[in-house]
Formats: structure tokens, sequence, C-alpha cells
């Protein structure tokens, strides 16, 4: 079994088409051809959240409070 899941993992990574990226539909950087998530999502615009936090502001830096953000 040990060697199964070796060949297996060899195979998954060397396949033509396989990409690392962010797997998760609702991050600022979701890759739809992403095959492999790699740990690399962020959910605040420019991944800033000190700036730009997640519930003020939207992927793409707009300011999404009614009356505006500070």
């Amino acid at each position: 079994m040990k060697y199964l899941l070796s060949i297996l993992c060899l195979f998954v990574m060397s396949c033509e088409g396989s990409d690392y990226g962010c797997t998760v539909e609702n991050a600022c950087n979701y890759d739809p051809n992403a095959i492999l998530g790699n740990g690399s999502c962020y959910y605040c615009y420019d991944n800033d959240c000190d700036t730009y936090p997640e519930d003020e502001y939207d992927c793409d830096g707009n300011c999404i409070i009614d009356g505006g953000c500070d």
C-alpha cells in the first residue's frame, strides 16, 4: 500500500496540466485552473488585511460598507 501511494503521488504531480494554486472559490486569488491547493489563498484586497479588512472591502479594494470606509 505504501508503494502504491508513492506511485500515485508521482503520477499526479507529473500529469500534464496539473497546476498548483488557490482552489477556494471565495478567495481573492482563486485560480479556476488550479487542481491542487498550495496554501496561497488570501481573502483581502492585495493580501493586505490590515489596510483592507475583508469585512469592509471586496477583493478589488472597493468599500462595501454603507456610509463609507475609514
